[in-house]
């Protein structure tokens, strides 16, 4: 998953630093001033596929190259960082605070996604765990079982406290206890 990560991410910086280039230079062959709007708005759709495919680093990394590819071949004077008249600046501005903002919103729905695929599958654990206690004649150790590979966990037991001693009993366990007590963390279960 995080090698799938790592390319989506080279994936989004190639489209920032090949693709906007590449992209300008086709617009330069039909574009003018005043096809500005339509220049923004492309370099805005280019911003925001990079937010999806690479996430928020290389995206807030594309609106601020748009703005400057768009200062610098698109925004009269051409081909100089000066921009003229302030609606075009107020152009720039908004380019870029609207696609750094979309890009936010982008990462964090793709990180809520991520979250609720991993939610979704300790649920369905949880609910193929219910189902084999209900209807299994080793409920104990199917719910350790479960228990240790849903959570990674290198050893996990059900343990009771006797009623007379009030010392603890190893009912069920599953995996090699630690040699350190230390290392074992309780969770109570009324």
């Amino acid at each position: 998953m995080a090698g799938a990560a790592a390319g989506r991410r080279g994936a989004g910086w190639v489209l920032t630093f090949a693709g906007l280039p590449l992209l300008t230079w086709a617009m330069v062959s039909w574009a003018d001033t005043d096809t500005l709007p339509v220049v923004l708005m492309i370099y805005l759709s280019a911003t925001l596929a990079i937010a999806l495919l690479g996430g928020m680093v290389p995206a807030v990394t594309a609106a601020a190259l748009s703005a400057a590819l768009a200062n610098y071949f698109f925004i009269p004077p051409v081909h100089t960082w000066h921009i003229a008249a302030v609606p075009n600046l107020i152009a720039i501005a908004l380019l870029l605070a609207v696609a750094v903002a979309a890009a936010r919103v982008v990462d964090v729905s793709a990180r809520r996604m991520q979250e609720a695929s991993r939610a979704r599958a300790e649920a369905d654990v949880l609910t193929t765990l219910t189902g084999s206690i209900l209807h299994g004649e080793h409920a104990i150790m199917a719910l350790l079982v479960r228990l240790q590979e849903s959570f990674s966990l290198g050893y996990v037991a059900l343990r009771e406290r006797q009623a007379r001693s009030g010392r603890w009993r190893t009912v069920e366990s599953v995996g090699a206890a630690p040699h350190d007590p230390t290392a074992l963390t309780a969770v109570p279960i009324s």
